[in-house]
Formats: structure tokens, sequence, C-alpha cells
């Protein structure tokens, strides 16, 4: 299949090879994995990790896909199918500053999915990495993964000086139930950008009755009228008013 036919029949051969599992398939797919077009590569790995196949993480991680969101979704698909298998590889990669922040980040979003809680400490280990970009989705696989272990990870990122990042630790608060953070996320209603705001009184709603109980105190005795504009409004779109 490699480099035969036009690149559109090569993705759809990689893609559809699943169906037809065989060990010509296994080969097929193999071989595919050095097409010249990068897209067609991460088809034929998702494809392979389907099947039970090991596929070669970083290598493929080197490729530069189609700019287009079929091609990021392509490779979210390929780290997603091969992370419950190759846990180890992608933990390599998502600490790996010589990798593109793309490739760290769909890393970290693909283990949080795997649902695996002894990654918890992994993914912590990032949250003062350099880049705000991994830094926010270290963030935001600590909430998809809403394990109360991660806490001490959340309570550096929630006072991250990127926005993007405290948003995101503020929503993995809530998700994880870390109940001793309400007093952190209503001083996070006085931030100076929206969205931190709005995620904070979320995640204090989401905490159940003592931070509906925190937003409600905000709203009605605050000294900073942004606060209790914040509070106010999470509270009236709930309707906890």
């Amino acid at each position: 299949m490699v480099a035969h036919g036009k690149v559109r029949t090569r993705l759809a051969a990689a893609e559809n090879l699943v169906w037809f599992q065989s060990p010509d398939t296994r080969r097929a797919l193999l071989a595919a994995l050095e097409d010249p077009t990068d897209d067609v590569k991460l088809a034929a790995a998702a494809s392979l990790a389907e099947i039970g196949e090991r596929v070669p993480v970083a290598h493929l991680l080197q490729a530069r896909p189609g700019n287009g969101s079929e091609s990021s979704r392509r490779l979210e698909t390929v780290l997603v199918r091969v992370a419950k298998h190759q846990t180890d590889d992608l933990i390599c990669v998502a600490g790996d500053r010589s990798f593109p922040e793309r490739a760290r980040v769909a890393a970290i979003d693909a283990l949080a999915r795997t649902g695996f809680f002894h990654l918890v400490s992994s993914i912590s280990h990032l949250a003062e990495d350099r880049s705000p970009i991994v830094r926010a989705a270290v963030a935001r696989g600590l909430g998809v993964l809403a394990h109360p272990d991660s806490g001490e990870a959340i309570a550096k990122l929630i006072h991250d000086p990127e926005w993007a990042v405290r948003a995101e630790a503020a929503e993995a608060a809530g998700r994880a139930g870390l109940t001793t953070f309400i007093d952190r996320l209503s001083v996070l209603l006085c931030d100076e950008n929206w969205w931190v705001r709005f995620r904070a009184g979320e995640a204090l709603v989401g905490l159940g009755g003592n931070g509906i109980e925190a937003l409600r105190c905000v709203a009605s005795s605050a000294e900073d009228r942004t606060a209790r504009m914040a509070a106010a409004v999470v509270l009236a779109e709930r309707r906890l008013a």
C-alpha cells in the first residue's frame, strides 16, 4: 500500500483495513507506517492499535500531519487507542520537551482518558512544566481523572500566572471534589479573567452545599464588585439564587 495510488485512496485503505483482520492486513498496515504522507501513517497506526498491535508512538509523533481538525482528531485517535496498552510510552512523550507541545498535550489527554488513577502522579509531575499549554493540559487531565490525590498539583496550578491554566485548574478542583479548595476558589472569583471567575463559580457549585453557600456569601457581601457579579451570574444560571 505504501506510495501506491492517490493519497485519498491510501488513506481510505489504512482506515478500512481494520475491518479485515489477517496477517496480510497487519503487514500492509505496518508498511503504511512508512507512507510518505503523514496522515496515512497516523491512520495506519490507529488501525494497528485497534487490532491490538503495538505502534511506534515516538516515531509517529515526529510526523507533521495536516493542520485541519481531521488531522488533529486522527492523532488523538491513535494516542487514545494505544494509551491503555502503551502507557509508559505516552508518559515519556508527555514529559519530553523535544516533542512539539501539540504532541505532549495529546499524550496527556490520552493518558487521562484511560481512567487509570495510578497515572495521577505521572501527570501531576508535569504541573511545573515551563509550557503553559502543557500545564493547562495537566490541569485538564487531572480534572478528567477526578481523583482527590491530585490536590497538591491542582493547588499549584490554580495560582498559575496563565489564566488558561487557572481556569482548567479551577474546573479540575470541582470535578475532583476537593472541598478543601472552597476558600481558594472563592478567591478566584476576583480573578482578572472572566473565564477563570466563571470556572471557579461552577466548581463551587460542583462541590455541593458548602461550595454553594460560599458562592452565595460572595454574591451578597463581597467587597469586590467583580466577585459579587461572578457569583451572582453562576447562581442565576444554575437557578440557585
